[in-house]
């Protein structure tokens, strides 16, 4: 298809009788449907996928008619197609190592769509307590369901586990006639006793609060052993703590360690910590931060705008940034979602960088600009700009006007046949001569040479060319200032 959206060329062709085809009529309505299929917004664009026709659904894929090395522009569109028969369900089924059926989706049965439409796109239900029968949605180019594969799975791990269910509960029967007796006499004369002496020790633990007690309890049985647990399961406690007052530490050294104000908020704009930077930026303590909200501390208006920034982090999960401004002083905010031990979002890490310095040099650099550029536009001589590859990418009023050229028709035009002949009069190599002062730009520190306006006519003019280097002194664009003609042509 061209850019217009128009067929150039359409043609099928019978893949099992080797023959050629017309183009299927629905598949040109869907290419005329889908957007996706026709339009591309690169030279390296590429879509593909299923597309639901009348007779089968069609596997399709479009690209962008470029050159072959991806230059633009796109000149139009390439879309390719293949019949999604059997052979996918085959396919699939190859993969899998099992039997793989496709169905159309508008005959899949009601309860199998309504299952499948969920997000995960995949269904597996009984059939008896031997087999299971597993679906996947498959989705058109636009994301709407086309087919539904189907393949059947044994259920060999349901077999044995009611064959070890019984044989488990025959096992427990005959135990427990056995040995029940013996059980509840030892436990009576040499295990409760013991028991209830363990428990009050852990209860005594409990309610001191004191990880650092353990619990006695002689013997070398399994109470014994359950006691010795307990001992460091207790160890293990006074440990965790221990770690944990550490981190806290750690993470209050590395907020301290910042110039930016810290915080760490609550849904409800609660702050339960804050370093020292935003503590002396609010003027107060952190004992009167922590425990305070956004609305304890901020004008009602800031706050509302704050907590609607909180809101809007906790509801997107993604870290929120925006500039503030407090008199004088802006800052840089972001707040970054913080989640639990269960990977949910409860906390916020709210940073505060003061940029009033960036913000009064990009000030100084916008008027530092402005002044240059009416420097530029006011001086009545030719300014010209132009890259490595000899391309014009500025000029001033005055020299557009000397030379004829609007800046719409100059930028991007070469220096050599725009505002340079190839040759001048005498038949001296004007071409060569650009080559040159693009290679050795040092050697033309000034030079005079016949150029060209728009009308044709020729002038001389002595101008003077000012190399401009990156920081690894590699030349990135020449900047010239051309003086008045120096003779008539």
């Amino acid at each position: 298809m061209c850019i217009r959206d128009r067929v150039v060329f359409a043609r099928g062709y019978d893949l099992l009788e080797r023959r050629v085809q017309p183009v299927s009529p629905g598949l040109m309505e869907a290419i005329a449907a889908i957007p996706e299929l026709r339009e591309h917004d690169t030279a390296r664009s590429a879509r593909s996928g299923l597309v639901a026709l009348p007779e089968d659904p069609m596997l399709v894929a479009s690209r962008p008619v470029v050159s072959s090395d991806f230059d633009g522009p796109i000149q139009g569109t390439l879309i390719l197609g293949r019949y999604a028969d059997g052979t996918l369900a085959a396919r699939s089924g190859d993969l899998l190592e099992r039997t793989v059926t496709a169905l159309r989706w508008e005959d899949a049965p009601g309860e199998v769509q309504a299952a499948l439409a969920g997000a995960g796109g995949l269904y597996v239900r009984p059939v008896s307590d031997m087999l299971l029968e597993a679906y996947a949605r498959v989705n058109d180019i636009t994301g709407r369901p086309v087919l539904a594969l189907r393949t059947e799975l044994s259920r060999e791990a349901h077999a044995a586990k009611l064959i070890l269910e019984q044989t488990l509960v025959v096992s427990l029967l005959v135990a427990g006639l056995v040995f029940g007796t013996v059980v509840m006499l030892l436990l009576r004369y040499s295990v409760l006793s013991r028991v209830a002496s363990l428990e009050d020790e852990v209860r005594g633990i409990a309610e001191s609060g004191d990880a650092r007690r353990r619990v006695a309890l002689r013997g070398n049985d399994e109470l014994a052993g359950l006691a010795g647990s307990v001992n460091v399961m207790l160890a293990a406690l006074e440990a965790s703590r221990e770690a944990l007052r550490d981190s806290e530490e750690t993470s209050r050294a590395l907020m301290d360690a910042t110039l930016d104000s810290a915080f760490l908020a609550t849904r409800d704009g609660t702050l339960v910590a804050v370093n020292e930077a935003g503590a002396r930026r609010l003027g107060m303590n952190r004992e009167e931060i922590t425990g305070a909200t956004l609305r304890d501390l901020f004008p009602p208006a800031l706050a509302e705008s704050r907590m609607a920034k909180l809101e809007e982090a906790f509801r997107t999960g993604r870290p929120v940034r925006f500039e503030d401004r407090r008199g004088d002083i802006h800052f840089d905010v972001t707040y970054y979602p913080v989640a639990n031990a269960e990977g949910q979002i409860d906390r916020l890490a709210i940073f505060a960088h003061d940029i009033t310095d960036m913000r009064k040099a990009e000030e100084e650099l916008r008027e530092s600009r402005a002044r240059y550029r009416d420097l530029v536009q006011s001086v009545n001589s030719i300014v010209l700009r132009w890259d490595l590859n000899g391309i014009i990418t500025f000029m001033n009023e005055y020299g557009q006007r000397f030379f004829g050229w609007t800046w719409q028709e100059l930028v991007g035009r070469p220096v050599v046949g725009t505002i340079v002949p190839e040759t001048d009069s005498s038949g001296n190599d004007l071409r060569g001569l650009i080559t040159d002062l693009l290679q050795d730009p040092e050697k033309y520190v000034a030079n005079e040479n016949e150029n060209i306006r728009k009308n044709g006519e020729r002038v001389w003019i002595s101008w003077s060319n000012r190399p401009v280097f990156d920081d690894n002194g590699a030349l990135i664009l020449s900047l010239i200032h051309i003086s008045e003609p120096t003779r008539p042509y």
